[in-house]
């Protein structure tokens, strides 16, 4: 876990500051600033709205006199909306109350006093500048200049215009703008630079080229069929390597089932024919209505007669007819199969009806009048029922709701709106996944990554990617192969692209652009064969899906650490006494010694411990739940796990009395349960052991054992206290958190002779507090909000922490370092750097070598880094690119005397690095 030292907010500030400055000929200056408003800064100013100004330095300094000039002033600086509706702020006394200092009021009228007291005609003025500065991601300062004596009116821009129309909280809008000299020269200079950018773009990305296989040209529509591609042209549709000739009609798939619907608009109905391997045949249905495929072996047709439905179900030739009574005439008919449950939506009154396949009413759900109905939200998977409500439209809902299709009985409810979302796909292991993109407040737009448990009404959320304007991500038409999701993104302003979202990571693998025009909103991803096939309008582009998923070929950039080299195909890498541990599917390698590897099992390295934790996944069971207080609770089941350590030679199976067992050290260790109202402990250190026992009400987790002072150091109660034991079981001391307040795993630190304790309440107010470790005597506490939870020793006998944090109402990150005296309790915070963007610095992965802690920086955005920090002067030693796509997130770095190595688990890669200078 960890926190942050300062608020973050989803919303990016921007301001906008408007200066006007009058230069006289006597030498004196007479000058106005203020700030327009926006709801991210809560700036009041002098204007209350934004800062819209109208009338420019040449206009003012051509007036015919004074009060004309005053006049212009007046009716051209607008406290205003957008459209320029507003109240003109010059135009008379008028008192703006201000939130700051102690809401003191302001006048803007006051500067037309200054003018006149100031300038007693206008040839007494030499020089007029209006000047605007707007910050978000990047500064965009204007300045306007006219010089009364040369009659020169000149203009310098730097930066670049935001997206939106000016800024946040203001605009300068000159009619004669283009006079003035260097503006045209600014946009020329622009445009060259934004050719220059995107040829360097499209020359970083050629190496992308290789995964186009071909274009298609007049392709209707795309999908699979039996893990074939159909492609359907105007007047012909292939199938695999079949072409077969077609009159125009609609193709798709439903139910396993290949359909050609041709639709005859005179007499308004529709033919069906079925594709039986070789061609298109028409079926024989009893009922010609709602003539329906639910697998290749079970299908359905309905008839209507007055009050009465009858429904033909037809299962491997076997054909059963049910009639069911209804009072409303607007239905549908669904079935499923696996279950044997008929399923009938009517929309009018919102009402779901579940028949078994004899015609019994099974139950009904009937849906409050407030809600909207959507029969294409409604999803059903391995027999449970997701039922959605919601009052506004697509893609937010306001509720989700789970049943067993059998039985009717609720298995679940979400009403997190946050998380509630509609158009699901059925992923791996039956879970619903959905992709889409959110709006933010500050014109920005995420794309999300929504996933629904089915069974239990678990839902998470992850953020992918995030554009810096409301049109530059959009999803459509995803599909799942495998454990990858692909997607189409049809961005209005910088072309198409595709990507594909590893399910396991959630993590953007690869985005690759298309080099479409912009403003293509659909599109269709196919995955077949090992080609990806994108459809647009009129457009089938087929990639290679082995390029499309290799995500290392970029060049490298030329950065001071070189790439040694690359090891593929790793599962997982560690190191352990100072060898490398390389894991394979088949098999471990350790320094040189090679070894069988166990694919079911996990490998870590603890305390100095390798461990292999194996799983029998014959014994592991799926989660069980049962009804209690009205929800769902998981019943926790014992899984059947054997953990391993290696001696060196082989994996072996140390003998623990209890299952619970964890290794402080490689010659201390622990186990432990609680039985019976009493937590037992058996305690092994340097070939030792012991065992003690003590009754409580509560289970206890052993945290540390401090093999200097033979100290066993024990949790309670969620992390509310702590007691210290000796070897033998004798209670030394014993310490609980204030009222109100918990501390957890990560915030406890331990020295030679000091634990420190970290503890925080719900709103968030904290203590830092160092105790003796033999005694358990108070040695200082603090309260100052300067520090972390989480602290690592390091040499000089100082403990350090790195971490990153939001800056309050910004789109910036802090890079600090926490220093903490173990002795004393002084801490100090530094800002080693500074990131523009929300995302671009991510410090969860560190490393302490000596006095240095080396950290991976995974940005969003540009690519990874990685940084070295010196704890004792306390600066960024380095901070390089390395040559990792940006979003994906590595292991820790691993320093050895002369080289780093870096872990990417999505690319099953271990990248080794030469040590940069410093």
């Amino acid at each position: 876990m960890k926190f942050r030292s300062d608020f973050v907010t989803n919303s990016s500030s921007s301001s906008f500051v408007v200066k006007i400055l009058f230069e006289l000929n006597n030498g004196k200056k007479v000058s106005f600033s203020g700030e327009g408003y926006t709801d991210e800064t809560g700036v009041i100013d002098y204007f209350t709205q934004n800062a819209i100004i109208t009338v420019s330095p040449r206009q003012l300094g051509m007036a015919k006199d004074l009060e004309s000039l005053i006049q212009l002033l007046a009716n051209g600086v607008l406290d205003a909306d957008w459209d320029g509706n507003g109240t003109k702020i010059f135009a008379q006394h008028s008192k703006v109350k201000s939130d700051c200092g102690n809401c003191t009021t302001r006048d803007p009228y006051k500067f037309i006093d200054k003018i006149r007291e100031s300038v007693s005609s206008i040839d007494d003025i030499k020089k007029i500048t209006i000047s605007s500065k707007e910050s978000n991601t990047d500064d965009y300062v204007r300045n306007f200049y006219y010089n009364r004596l040369t009659n020169e009116y000149t203009c310098k821009i730097q930066g670049k215009e935001m997206d939106v129309a000016g800024s946040h909280g203001g605009d300068i809008r000159f009619d004669d703008a283009d006079l003035a000299k260097g503006y045209k020269e600014y946009f020329k200079k622009l445009q060259k630079a934004e050719k220059a950018e995107a040829k360097k773009t499209a020359a970083k990305h050629k190496d992308s080229d290789p995964r186009l296989i071909e274009s298609i040209k007049g392709v209707k529509d795309i999908f699979l069929y039996n893990g074939e591609t159909v492609i359907v042209f105007d007047d012909k549709i292939t199938i695999g390597g079949k072409t077969i000739p077609c009159s125009k009609g609609t193709c798709y798939v439903k139910g396993g089932v290949l359909y050609f619907e041709d639709y005859d608009s005179e007499k308004d109905n529709s033919t069906f024919y079925r594709y039986n391997g070789n061609e298109f045949v028409t079926d024989e249905f009893r009922y010609n209505n709602n003539e329906k495929y639910y697998s290749p072996n079970h299908s359905s047709s309905t008839l209507r007669k007055d009050d009465t439905m009858y429904i033909s179900i037809k299962e491997f030739d076997q054909e059963n007819i049910t009639e069911i009574k209804f009072d409303k005439k607007i239905y549908f008919v669904d079935y499923d199969y696996k279950n044997k449950v008929i399923f009938i939506e009517q929309p009018r009154n919102n009402k779901y009806l579940f028949y078994s396949k004899t015609g019994e009413l099974l139950w009904e759900y009937t849906q409050n009048e407030e809600y909207e109905y959507d029969e294409r939200k409604v999803i059903i998977v391995d027999g449970i029922v997701v039922i959605p409500s919601s009052k506004e439209e697509y893609p937010h809902l306001d509720m989700l709701e789970g049943f067993d299709i059998k039985t009717g009985k609720k298995l679940w409810e979400l009403t997190d709106d946050t998380r509630c979302i509609t158009h699901y796909t059925v992923g791996p292991e039956n879970m619903l996944y959905s992709l889409n993109f959110y709006h933010c407040s500050d014109h920005r737009i995420e794309l999300h990554l929504y996933q629904l448990n089915p069974y239990t009404g678990e839902a998470d959320v992850k953020t992918l990617k995030v554009g810096d304007h409301w049109n530059n991500i959009s999803a459509y038409n995803n599909t799942i192969c495998g454990d990858k999701l692909y997607y189409f993104n049809g961005r209005y302003e910088d072309g198409c692209s595709f990507g594909v979202v590893d399910l396991n990571t959630k993590e953007v693998l690869v985005d690759i652009p298309m080099k479409l025009p912009e403003g293509i909103r659909s599109g269709t991803v196919v995955v077949s064969n090992n080609k990806v096939y994108v459809k647009i309008p009129k457009l089938l582009k087929i990639y290679d899906n082995n390029l499309v998923l290799k995500t290392d070929l970029f060049p490298d950039d030329g950065s001071k650490i070189i790439l040694l080299e690359k090891k593929s195909g790793i599962k997982n890498y560690l190191w352990h006494n100072g060898e490398e541990v390389l894991v394979f599917d088949d098999k471990i390698v350790i320094g040189n010694k090679t070894l069988p590897s166990n694919t079911t099992g996990k490998y870590y390295e603890g305390n100095g411990v390798l461990y292999l934790k194996e799983s029998n996944p014959e014994a592991d069971k799926p989660p069980v739940y049962r009804f209690e207080n009205n929800k769902m609770v998981e019943v926790k089941v014992k899984t059947d796990q054997k953990r391993y350590r290696f001696d060196g030679n082989q994996f072996i199976k140390d003998e623990f009395k209890y299952d619970r067992q964890q290794y402080h050290s490689p010659h201390h260790s622990s186990s432990y349960e609680y039985i019976n109202g009493r937590v037992c402990i058996q305690l092994k250190t340097d070939g030792k052991e012991y065992a003690f026992d003590f009754e409580s009400d509560k289970e206890y987790f052993i945290l540390h054992y401090n093999c200097k002072h033979d100290i066993l150091v024990l949790a309670f109660d969620k992390f509310t206290g702590y007691r210290f034991y000796s070897k033998t079981g004798s209670l030394i001391w014993e310490y609980k958190v204030k009222q109100g307040f918990v501390s957890d795993v990560e915030g406890v630190s331990f020295t030679d002779d000091i634990v420190i304790i970290y503890s925080r309440d719900i709103e968030d107010h904290r203590t830092l507090e160092g105790f003796n470790i033999q005694t358990g005597e108070k040695l200082w506490e603090t309260n100052e909000n300067i520090f972390d939870e989480q602290y690592i020793n390091c040499q000089d006998n100082m403990m350090y922490a790195l971490n990153s944090c939001g800056i309050l109402r910004s789109a910036e990150f802090m890079l600090n370092l926490y220093t903490l005296n173990p002795l004393t309790g002084e801490t100090t915070l530094k800002c080693l750097e500074q990131a523009r963007h929300w995302s671009d610095v991510y410090t969860g992965n560190t490393i302490k070598i000596g006095n240095y802690i080396y950290y991976l920086n995974a940005r969003s955005y540009d690519g990874c880094s990685l940084g070295k920090v010196d704890m004792r002067t306390q600066t960024v030693l380095q901070d390089i690119p390395l040559d990792i796509p940006g979003g994906h997130k590595p292991s820790s770095p691993i320093a050895t005397d002369t080289t780093i190595n870096v872990f990417i688990p999505e690319l099953k890669e271990v990248r080794i690095y030469r040590k940069g200078n410093g």
